[in-house]
């Protein structure tokens, strides 16, 4: 708890990531939802919360984790926040995702954000989740897709990093395993998350650009591709926001991304992205800001891409049915029973 507090609760894509989530909800008109995996939503009176933010646009909100600390006012006054910040009228129960305590056919909507990607045997969730939803019920669903160029299996990243992600799929994975568990897609209700953000990853083409990590509480060393990556990348993720609004209102910048993907040609897919935020993101940002924008883009620009990696990545693209959802950092998925 204490490292997901420090790391990611407080980071600008969670609460990117928890507004686009209240957005879709509000969309579909949910007065409530059950949030899956909640972590420290339900404790934290904060704007990067998901209960927060659902509550503030009147929508019921109840977590369930397995882990009790999350719904533990006083632990979480012990890690140091402000008691002020903290709800004491914890909503939310104790539970396993693989064993919902949940009646069938009884929740109408339901979240499960970064999640899946954490658990063994997928499927036996993803089925528990269709279990407790109504005939007509939602499932929100956010995973991995450009992150850390999971979706690829590169074995140099492996070798010099270590990940709690037990589940490294790309979408069409992903698909297979909706669809044996009794999902469908709804595409128009779904969405790349952190576009700009999720293309620095095709930095890590390079194996030079790969931290080295051994286990997960090692700290990362840093070489100067990978910190130049690290500080671009913190950079963007302040303006995925805007940069996803702008690239999912102009498709043929995205379709442009897409087929350039598909001839390989991926430093030039980077080049537009960099000179997108650079020409039309930049107001705001400072001199320094932009000296590591454009430190990590040279770079890039002169670094070696593993052939074998980008093939991996061509390939990948050239399957999918809906290539553009798939290059953001995560995705968005809505999802309707199959009945």
């Amino acid at each position: 708890m204490e490292m997901y507090l420090k790391k990611t609760m407080f980071s600008p894509y969670t609460k990117y990531k928890n507004n686009l989530i209240v957005s879709l909800l509000c969309k579909i008109n949910a007065p409530s939802i059950i949030d899956i995996g909640c972590n420290v939503n339900p404790l934290l009176k904060d704007e990067h919360s998901l209960r927060y933010l659902a509550e503030k646009y009147n929508i019921e909100y109840f977590g369930l984790d397995i882990n009790s600390d999350y719904f533990d006012p006083t632990y979480a006054k012990s890690l140091g926040i402000n008691p002020g910040r903290i709800y004491q009228d914890v909503k939310g129960k104790v539970g396993n995702i693989k064993n919902l305590p949940f009646k069938d056919n009884s929740i109408n909507y339901a979240v499960c954000a970064d999640v899946l990607e954490h658990i063994d045997k997928p499927t036996s969730a993803l089925k528990e989740m269709r279990r407790i939803l109504t005939k007509k019920g939602r499932l929100v669903l956010v995973i991995p897709s450009l992150y850390k160029l999971d979706a690829l299996r590169l074995k140099y990243i492996n070798d010099k990093r270590a990940s709690t992600h037990i589940n490294k799929l790309p979408l069409n994975k992903w698909q297979t395993f909706l669809e044996k568990s009794g999902f469908r897609i709804n595409p128009e209700l779904s969405k790349p998350l952190g576009i700009a953000s999720g293309l620095t990853y095709l930095s890590w083409l390079s194996p030079s650009f790969v931290p080295i990590k051994k286990s997960a509480t090692n700290k990362e060393r840093l070489n100067k591709y990978s910190k130049s990556h690290k500080k671009a990348k913190k950079i963007i993720t302040k303006l995925d926001n805007k940069i996803d609004y702008f690239l999912l209102k102009n498709n043929q910048y995205m379709e442009e991304i897409v087929q350039l993907i598909k001839k390989g040609k991926i430093k030039e897919v980077y080049k537009n992205i960099h000179n997108l935020i650079v020409e039309k993101f930049s107001t705001g940002l400072s001199m320094n800001e932009i000296k590591s924008l454009n430190q990590f883009y040279n770079l890039f620009c002169y670094s070696k891409v593993s052939k074998k990696a980008e093939r991996k990545l061509v390939t990948l693209i050239t399957k999918i049915k809906n290539p553009t959802l798939i290059l953001g950092n995560s995705i968005i998925l809505t999802l309707e029973k199959i009945n």
